[in-house]
């Protein structure tokens, strides 16, 4: 199972994501070719929010783990949602796809993580 964890601020904004574990292994080629779908979305957030809105996310990756999150105070720009809520939505309509292997969380970003 892939958990997706959207990070919003205290007014709502995306500032972030994470997506942990894989879906159910490697038992076929499907399971591969979802996480790898997973993935090209979640990467092309990071390289997106560093090309197009020019900022640097604070990101951790490992084996099936990926975080991303904007700095305090850059979740405001137009450009930054519009990123966000572009890897939102794919990640979204791969997980109404397939609920048994894709679960997305909502959770309000800690003040004292950026």
């Amino acid at each position: 199972m892939t958990t997706i964890t959207v990070y919003r601020d205290q007014a709502g904004l995306l500032c972030g994501y994470q997506l942990s574990g894989h879906a159910e292994g490697r038992r076929s080629g499907e399971y591969d070719l979802l996480c790898s779908a997973l993935s090209a979305l979640a990467y092309t957030g990071v390289n997106a929010l560093e090309a197009v809105a020019g900022l640097i996310p604070d990101t951790q990756v490992e084996d099936g783990y990926l975080y991303c999150s904007v700095p305090v105070g850059q979740e405001t720009s137009q450009t930054v949602q519009t990123v966000l809520q572009t890897v939102l939505t794919g990640l979204t309509e791969i997980a109404n796809n397939h609920p048994k292997h894709v679960r997305i969380n909502n959770k309000e970003r800690r003040k004292d993580h950026a």
